[in-house]
């Protein structure tokens, strides 16, 4: 067994993980936020065509080195989400920390509205490929692109862009008397906060029931070793997105905490640093869940009045 790497084979991976730590110019491993951040895999592939038989998947090296046939070698799939492993791997991760959870909410306006549930505006629908591909959807015959808005919630973040939305479409029928002191792009106001803290939290609830088990469910079925391979993917996949949609929810409960205090007087950094029960379990949650609210919180505190 080799217990040591030749200079050459250092500086041959030194070059590896540099050309591929960037995407078009920019650092791939860390955000504005300082998060590691994942792989961008939104891209285009609506050049792929599963009944295509001239599909091929190849590998291909940023080096000079050679492979003989029957040599070893390694791929790294990058920071994905599961939703990318599972459809162009075949499989998927638990706990993975880029893992991300996509849905998609109706942008009709009249739709969304806190008189209607927030199970009217998710889209749920089940699209074939062939209405898919045809843009064939409503009674408008148009793209799920067109009518519908898509939301990527990372495991590592919390959801400001989903609030953001929010707070632009429920103002529409919002009769609340600080109407006057709302914006739309930032948190200002904390009864209108907490009125769409209260859709969102919803909202992610309705995300969750989308699947008939329950994350206890999920995680008594996971315990089986027997489990065929693709209904253990299928159950890791579901469990996994639940998980990330339980998260936002114990975050926006965390939020309505802080307000809920800062109503009665508290001081801002006091209400931000009281533990939450049943949520703040332990220390390490407390500062895993304060880090992620940390950029939304810091917008509320510079604009937020009571």
């Amino acid at each position: 067994m080799r217990n040591s790497v030749s200079a050459y084979e250092k500086e041959e991976m030194e070059k590896i993980h540099h050309k591929n730590s960037g995407i078009k110019g920019h650092r791939a491993d860390v955000n504005e936020d300082g998060e590691e951040d994942d792989d961008e895999d939104d891209s285009d592939w609506e050049w792929f065509n599963d009944n295509d038989n001239d599909n091929y998947f190849v590998v291909a090296t940023h080096t000079r080195l050679s492979y003989k046939k029957g040599d070893q070698i390694f791929n790294c799939y990058g920071r994905r989400t599961n939703r990318f492993l599972l459809m162009w791997y075949g499989f998927c991760l638990q706990d993975n920390r880029y893992n991300s959870l996509s849905f998609r909410l109706w942008m009709n306006k009249s739709t969304l509205s806190n008189t209607n549930p927030p199970k009217k505006i998710l889209f749920k629908d089940y699209i074939t490929e062939k209405e898919w591909v045809e843009k064939e959807v409503g009674e408008e015959k148009s793209s799920p692109k067109d009518l519908t808005k898509e939301f990527r919630v990372k495991m590592a973040t919390f959801c400001a862009d989903v609030l953001a939305y929010l707070r632009a479409q429920l103002l529409l029928t919002y009769k609340g008397n600080d109407l006057n002191r709302v914006m739309v792009t930032i948190p200002t106001s904390i009864p209108y906060e907490e009125f769409v803290i209260d859709y969102a939290i919803s909202l992610f609830i309705e995300v969750k029931n989308q699947y008939k088990t329950s994350m206890y469910q999920d995680e008594e079925l996971l315990k089986d070793r027997s489990m065929d391979f693709r209904k253990r993917m299928a159950v890791v996949y579901r469990y996994e997105q639940k998980k990330i949609a339980d998260l936002q929810i114990q975050l926006l409960k965390i939020v309505l905490n802080i307000t809920q205090r800062l109503k009665q007087g508290v001081f801002f950094k006091d209400a931000y640093m009281e533990y939450v029960p049943d949520i703040d379990r332990n220390d390490d949650e407390f500062i895993e869940h304060r880090r992620r609210l940390a950029p939304y919180l810091k917008l509320f505190y510079h604009n937020y009045t009571v």
